[in-house]
C-alpha cells in the first residue's frame, strides 16, 4: 500500500515540462500555479445569489429569497385557498400536539399507579390508556 508521499512523488513525476499532467488523453488540464491564489480566487467567485461561494448566506438574503418565492403564492387568485390550507396545517399541528399532551397525562397516571402498586387505580388507568389508543 502506498503512502501519501509516494503517491505525491509519482504524481510530480508525471508532470511534463508544460506544467500539466501527462496522460494518455488528448487534452491535458493545466496545474494551478499557486494553490493559495486558486483558493483565494474560488472564494472571490460569486454565486448567482450574490453570496460568496462556500459561505452561509446572511438572514437578509434568505428572507429575500423566501419572499421572492412566497409572494406569488399569497397574492395570486388562489390566495383564499392558500390561507385555508395554512389554517388547516396550523389546526392539525395544534391537534397532534394536544393529543401528545393527553397521552403524556394518561401515561403519567398509569405509571404512577403502577409504581404505587395501587391495583384499583392501575386497572382504571389501564382502561383509560387502552381506550386512548383504541379511540
Amino acid at each position: 500500500m502506498s503512502t501519501y508521499k509516494s503517491r505525491a512523488r509519482r504524481r510530480r513525476n508525471q508532470i511534463d515540462n508544460t506544467g500539466s499532467f501527462a496522460s494518455s488523453a488528448t487534452t491535458t488540464t493545466p496545474l494551478p500555479l499557486d494553490p493559495h491564489k486558486e483558493k483565494q480566487q474560488q472564494e472571490e467567485e460569486l454565486t448567482d445569489s450574490g453570496a460568496v461561494q462556500g459561505k452561509v448566506p446572511d438572514l437578509l438574503t434568505v428572507l429575500r429569497r423566501f419572499w421572492k418565492v412566497a409572494t406569488p403564492y399569497w397574492s395570486s387568485d388562489d390566495k383564499v385557498q392558500a390561507r385555508l390550507r395554512l389554517a388547516a396545517v396550523f389546526a392539525l399541528t395544534l391537534a397532534t400536539t394536544g393529543i401528545s399532551v393527553g397521552f403524556n397525562f394518561l401515561g403519567r397516571d398509569f405509571y404512577n399507579a403502577l409504581a404505587n402498586k395501587d391495583q384499583q387505580q392501575f386497572t382504571k388507568q389501564l382502561l383509560y390508556y387502552l381506550g386512548g389508543f383504541a379511540g
